[in-house]
């Protein structure tokens, strides 16, 4: 399933100015700079993001992305085991509420989490907008992988659940991306969205220097509240809610805090302790910073 040129079309220029939310369409006020970009606040919900005007849409996402560390990963595959165990640990709390079925995953990257899940008896689509990982994805597990956006995605078919692992902080056009995911939707069925929550003691204790502020890939930073009640918007509610179990390597972990040592006193003091660890160790994340939620929709 290839639709790599189905990419949406914007009007930057137009945009280039607007600093309403995405979510409200309210105003908003200047947050933080981070790493040249400006993190906005909705002055009405509260919701963070950087403006679409200040991204360069696709960019962030190419092949770099997965392999040369900075905001993204710097051995995206290296991590392939500990990805779909992931998606097996979301498979036996899906289990809890409902029976395997038919899944719409965004933002699969090489399918790893889709591939966990398969194992524990779904089957569905991969949504992936780089051309490598969604090859990768095919020809490993022999995924169907619709190239292109979330923002762009339409299927006849009705998914009994869509997954956003990691995913909704970096859509560009928030509303297109869930609406898409609303539609393919069908009455009764659910989403999982695992991300980050700005309103965590992690965020408000470390300001501007939260990992989570990453642009210009990240652009959009939720709260648990905030996510609730967008996603009401939509015909969903919220059922179920926890905090995911988070492994990484140590490459990824010190590529990382590399990265944000430019501008944190706290990332360097970490990636000295970090550097001593050999690079394929795999770490526990302990903040309470990250969360999941299952959504029906009604």
């Amino acid at each position: 399933m290839n639709a790599s040129s189905a990419e949406p079309r914007y009007d930057l220029a137009a945009r280039r100015e607007a600093t309403s939310c995405p979510l409200c369409g309210e105003g908003s006020r200047r947050h933080h700079m981070v790493s040249g970009y400006e993190f906005r606040k909705c002055r009405s919900c509260g919701h963070e993001f950087v403006p679409l005007g200040d991204c360069k849409l696709g960019e962030e996402y190419g092949d770099a992305y997965f392999t040369a560390g900075g905001a993204g990963y710097a051995d995206f595959l290296g991590e392939a085991e500990l990805r779909q165990q992931h998606g097996r640990r979301y498979a036996a709390m899906l289990a809890r509420h409902m029976t395997p079925g038919r899944v719409l995953d965004a933002g699969a990257a090489a399918g790893f989490v889709l591939a966990g899940l398969s194992q524990a008896g779904w089957s569905g689509i991969a949504v992936e907008p780089n051309h490598s990982m969604a090859t990768l994805a095919r020809e490993r597990f022999g995924l169907r992988v619709f190239e292109g956006w979330m923002e762009a995605f339409s299927s006849p078919e009705r998914f009994d659940l869509v997954t956003m692992i990691q995913v909704v902080g970096h859509f560009f056009d928030v509303e297109r991306a869930f609406r898409a995911a609303a539609e393919a939707t069908r009455s009764g069925g659910y989403w999982l969205i695992e991300t980050w929550n700005r309103d965590s003691v992690t965020a408000r204790v470390l300001g501007r220097h939260w990992h989570e502020y990453s642009p210009p890939s990240v652009r959009h930073i939720f709260s648990i509240r905030g996510l609730d009640w967008y996603v009401e918007r939509y015909g969903f509610s919220p059922i179920a809610r926890g905090r995911p179990k988070k492994f990484i390597r140590a490459k990824h972990l010190k590529a990382f805090l590399t990265y944000k040592s430019r501008e944190s006193v706290l990332s360097r003091s970490m990636l000295r302790a970090v550097n001593l660890l050999n690079d394929e160790a795999v770490l526990w994340y302990p903040a309470e910073d990250l969360f999941w939620s299952l959504y029906r929709k009604k």
